[in-house]
């Protein structure tokens, strides 16, 4: 769905992305994953042009640069960290990506978003910025859903979130996946058990550059479980599990 061919990307005269190539295949769940600053999110800020980068991002055969910003934008939708509510209720904020296309989505359409993404109908009506959280990335979400993506970008989507929230969110990636075999998730996380837990093909960054890349049954039983003690990976596989070498 999206290749990647000798990115670097360069903020602020430092460089961020260095050399990176890859590939994001189609209706998979892809992990980037990487300590943090490694450049995880300017990865994914790239692929929706928010910066300006040398080398190419192909994307459905087509350099990313061919694209009008708000076609790319509704092909590839973005949920960041934080997940953002504007002002007034659910419906509003549902509502709220179709301003730009001159759609209004029906109250059906509303309540399938609701369903996939498992909120209550019943919040409807309910002021956006009243909601906890984890109903706020929920419909973040379901806001993104709305546009009918072919891929969704998600930028540590449960960082905010609690034990139990968190473990309803990756539920939900993972029924989204196979409830729509035709959508490509890219997720952007420093967590190497929720890399295995919902992960298909993942990346691991590390000072803006691909250390590996690969299915997830290589990356864990072969990348993982080959690391020697006491050198560089080891120390990242440390961190990002929280175990100390």
């Amino acid at each position: 769905m999206i290749i990647i061919n000798e990115l670097d990307l360069v903020l602020d005269d430092k460089l961020i992305l260095n050399n990176i190539s890859c590939k994001f295949p189609v209706s998979q769940v892809s992990i980037i994953i990487g300590r943090s600053g490694a450049g995880k999110s300017s990865l994914l800020r790239s692929i929706i042009r928010l910066y300006k980068y040398s080398g190419n991002i192909i994307f459905e055969n087509n350099d990313i640069n061919d694209y009008e910003v708000n076609i790319l934008r509704k092909n590839i939708a973005y949920v960041g960290q934080i997940p953002i509510v504007f002002p007034g209720n659910v419906i509003d904020n549902l509502n709220f990506p179709g301003k730009k296309w001159n759609t209004v989505l029906t109250s059906d359409e509303i309540d399938r978003l609701l369903q996939i993404v498992g909120l209550s109908s019943n919040l409807k009506t309910q002021e956006a910025s009243n909601l906890s959280v984890g109903e706020k990335q929920r419909l973040h979400l379901a806001r993104a859903l709305s546009l009918k993506p072919k891929v969704l970008l998600l930028d540590e989507p449960s960082s905010a979130l609690d034990v139990i929230s968190k473990q309803n969110f990756e539920e939900l990636i993972i029924k989204l996946n196979e409830n729509n075999p035709e959508l490509t998730i890219i997720i952007v996380t420093h967590d190497l058990d929720q890399a295995r837990r919902i992960g298909e093909h993942l990346i691991l960054l590390e000072q803006g550059a691909v250390i590996t890349e690969s299915s997830k049954q290589d990356f864990f039983n072969k990348f993982i479980s080959g690391t020697k003690d006491g050198t560089m990976l080891e120390n990242i596989i440390s961190e990002l599990t929280g175990v100390k070498s």
